[in-house]
């Protein structure tokens, strides 16, 4: 089983289906893309800062080869990119929360797609109760007649 973090951004839509499609969906955990192509994976991801910072280290490793053997940074370029392949999920789940977005889930599932089912039916039924409160009570503050009672005592 995944763990998978779902996400939505600092201001909805409005409407019921954009809500669900501005959600996010993030799994925990490595990733082998992250790994293999780290600067494609972040780009996709638009970890921009994270990006950034991947090209100064990469950078800067390659300034070092001119003083060190090879080896040496050819293992410091590999060990960057195993820390990026394990951090990969929590790289996204702090660049959420840079953006402002609000975790409101945290499930577990064989797939995104089961996350997502399983999130969407416990989201649209707490949906459908508040939009049910909401309309009753309404109802019950919607006045019966368009005229106001009269107060005894006093000329009508």
């Amino acid at each position: 089983m995944r763990t998978y973090s779902v996400f939505e951004p600092p201001v909805l839509p409005g409407t019921l289906e954009d809500d669900a499609q501005s959600l996010v969906f993030v799994r925990h955990g490595w990733s082998l893309a992250a790994l293999v192509f780290p600067l494609i994976w972040m780009a996709v991801r638009r970890l921009w800062w994270v990006l950034l910072a991947y090209v100064i280290i990469i950078a800067a490793i390659q300034v070092l080869s001119f003083a060190v053997p090879t080896v040496v940074t050819g293992g410091l370029s590999m060990a960057l990119a195993i820390i990026i392949m394990l951090e990969a999920g929590q790289l996204r789940l702090e660049s959420m929360a840079v953006k402002g977005y609000r975790e409101i889930a945290v499930l577990e599932a064989r797939t995104q797609r089961d996350a997502e089912q399983k999130f969407f039916a416990e989201w649209l039924a707490e949906r459908n109760a508040i939009a049910a409160s909401q309309e009753e009570r309404a109802h019950v503050l919607r006045p019966t007649s368009a005229t106001p009672p009269a107060l005894p005592g006093l000329p009508s």
